[in-house]
């Protein structure tokens, strides 16, 4: 078993990495980090004990994350141009498991290929919804647009990021929200984590132009506003660790 390690609060490059088996290569591109504040107490019942949500100044955070996903591929295989590149997005909050172990716990994903989608919940056990989406970078706009092929929830947003690009520096609010390595996930009543590898985000500022979207609703969350964080990178690439059992879920 593959314990969740304690890649704690350090901004890193997985240094812990050649302790776990790699079974995928991925390259996570043009990624729009969103985020809301929002009370723990609205999350916490939406997670399973022993998980945690996660605060950052005693706030809890939901983010929309779209982005783009390039030659996705087995350890031992090329990519596949039928399943290597597709856009996807995630709703997705922060847990900690026995007081450390920070993560992500991920409320959705949308994946604009129903091949990958199945690979997904089969293999990594992860809520995928099949979705039609969009991604365009012009310049220094992103805009990312999609909806799920069932028509139960939809986004559309657009930002403009600026400047030069920085790592997050630990202790701030842009490593909370950014610089994860572990994921939890819930199925059929356990717990599975699992890690992935990569450098540090190369971030950049960022400012929303529009921001509308029905996911977060269907994940029985209520955001208001404009989001007060929003971040872009141009994107990492990705080593993929296997899911593994954790513990039991407690509802």
């Amino acid at each position: 078993m593959i314990r969740a390690q304690s890649v704690g609060d350090r901004s890193q490059s997985n240094k812990n990495s050649s302790a776990s088996p790699i079974v995928m290569y991925q390259q996570w591109r043009s990624l729009l980090f969103v985020h809301w504040p929002i009370d723990a107490d609205k999350l916490q019942p939406l997670i399973p004990s022993p998980l945690v949500v996660d605060q950052f100044d005693g706030k809890a955070w939901i983010g929309l994350v779209p982005f783009e996903m390039k030659n996705v591929r087995p350890k031992c295989l090329p990519p596949s141009p039928w399943l290597s590149t597709f856009a996807e997005t995630n709703i997705r909050t922060y847990v900690r498991y026995n007081g450390s172990n920070p993560g992500v716990w991920f409320f959705s994903l949308d994946a604009a290929n129903a091949v990958a989608v199945h690979i997904a919940r089969t293999l990594f056990r992860l809520p995928y919804f099949k979705a039609s989406m969009n991604l365009s970078v012009r310049d220094n706009v992103v805009s990312y647009c999609g909806e799920r092929n069932d028509r139960s929830a939809w986004y559309e947003v657009e930002a403009a990021f600026h400047g030069d690009f920085y790592n997050a520096m630990p202790g701030t609010l842009d490593h909370f929200l950014a610089e994860r390595y572990l994921l939890f996930t819930e199925n059929n009543g356990r717990i599975y984590t699992g890690q992935v590898h990569h450098t540090p985000y190369p971030l950049f500022g960022a400012s929303i132009k529009y921001c509308r979207q029905t996911l977060t609703n269907a994940a029985g969350i209520n955001v208001d506003g404009d989001p007060p964080s929003v971040l872009y990178s141009p994107g990492v690439d990705v080593r993929i660790s296997p899911i593994q059992y954790l513990t039991n879920a407690v509802r």
